[in-house]
Order: structure tokens, then sequence, then C-alpha cells
């Protein structure tokens, strides 16, 4: 069984498979290039989410202090 050829331009010729091959592995790569972008944006909205809560948690522990300390000032 002979394979076709596929002219591109006048100095190449591949065969049917290898222009199979070739567009599965553009197709493969652009759909990792878009997974890891997809991922890097998750981890950058998971590390902002977490500098949120931290920063909710030292304000909460910053008001249970500010109100103790109002407490034991006016109590006096």
């Amino acid at each position: 069984h002979k394979s076709k050829v596929i002219h591109i331009n006048p100095y190449s010729t591949i065969t049917c498979l290898q222009s199979t091959v070739l567009k599965k592995k553009m197709f493969y790569n652009m759909r990792l290039k878009v997974l890891q972008k997809t991922a890097s944006t998750f981890i950058r909205k998971l590390t902002e989410y977490r500098d949120q809560c931290v920063l909710k948690g030292k304000r909460e522990r910053l008001t249970i202090l500010w109100n103790s300390y109002k407490q034991v000032v006016h109590s006096k």
C-alpha cells in the first residue's frame, strides 16, 4: 500500500501519515499549553485566597485583641 504524498511547498513533501502525526503533535502541544496556563491560574488564585484567609485571620485576632484591651481599660 503506497501512502499519499502531500506537497506543502516545492522544497518539502510529506506523507499523509507524517502529516497526521504532525497535526496531532501540534494539537497536543497546544492542549498542554492551555492546561499549563489553567493550572498556573488555578494555583495563583488559590495562593491569593490563602493570603486573604491569613489576612482575615490576622484581622480577626487583632479585633479580638483590641476588644479585650478595651474591656480591660474600661473595667478600671
